[in-house]
Formats: structure tokens, sequence, C-alpha cells
């Protein structure tokens, strides 16, 4: 038995489709003190089938929310309730099957129609390039770019029109 797995023990035992579980009550369950990283980092919460996250995991659980060092929200995802036996289909009746080759013989006989990609119109560049030079503008005016940087990049696009 895993470290984690009386996290999974408690939900399994959980009627709730929801459990929210503070860091102290996990320590709780756990009977020890999370690691640190358990505090500042979220990927120690994932939902990946490896030590902690097994525990819950296999537990039919999955973490749906995390506040660091706050606490921990779990959804359950596999349904506790007893499966129904499956009941036996209906024989198939000879007519509808009859009717199924008749449009599979129709569907092979008609002719396909090949997919067109759609069409993309692309404007010329030209046309662009006066909204180039007002963000390039507003880049040096927030300091960005410097002023030689905008001059020289604003010459290279008005030679393009």
């Amino acid at each position: 038995m895993g470290k984690y797995n009386p996290i999974g023990e408690y939900l399994k035992k959980s009627n709730k489709k929801t459990e929210h579980l503070t860091y102290k009550k996990i320590e709780e369950i756990l009977g020890f003190k999370l690691p640190k990283s358990f505090y500042g980092h979220r990927a120690n919460w994932a939902n990946i089938n490896r030590p902690p996250g097994n525990a819950w995991i296999d537990a039919g659980w999955q973490v749906g929310g995390v506040k660091l060092g706050k606490s921990i929200t779990f959804k359950q995802v596999a349904d506790k309730t007893p499966k129904k036996k499956a009941t036996p289909v209906s024989p198939v009746k000879k007519e509808s099957v009859k009717v199924k080759k008749t449009r599979q013989k129709k569907a092979l006989n008609e002719p396909s129609i090949p997919k067109q990609k759609p069409v993309v119109k692309a404007e010329p560049i030209s046309e662009y390039i006066p909204k180039l030079i007002k963000d390039l503008h507003e880049l040096r005016l927030y300091g960005i770019i410097t002023e030689n940087e905008f001059k020289e990049k604003k010459s290279e696009l008005l030679k393009r029109v």
C-alpha cells in the first residue's frame, strides 16, 4: 500500500460527487505532514497514474481544483453504483438487412464529389503596411524599440509599397 493510498480510501467511502479537502484534513487522513513541495507546486496534484495521483485515480476520483497551501477539490469520475446486466439485443429483421444492402449498392454506384478546398483570397501586403507602421510607432512610443529601429523598419515597409 502506497503512502498516499489513504486519500483514495477516504474518497472511496464518500457519498458525495465532490470532496473539498483542506491541507489539514488531507494530512489528518494521511497521518503525516505533506512535503513542502505540495504547498507550492500544482504538479504534485496532477491527475497522473503515479504517486500520489494514482491514489485518487484508482479510487475513481480526480483533482478538480487546487488552492495551493489551502485546499484541494476532488471530483468523482467513476460511478460507484452497481452496473446493470446488459439486456439482450433483439434479432435483426431480414428486411432491414436487405434495405441496408440496397443503400450500400446505391452509394457505390453514385459518383463521388471531390471535396473542394476553400479559396482564401490573400490581400496584397501593401494594404497592411500603414497598420504595421502605426504598430511600430506605438512600440517606439512605449520604448520597446528605438527611434532608429523605427525609422529603419518604416523605410523597409515603404519600399514594399
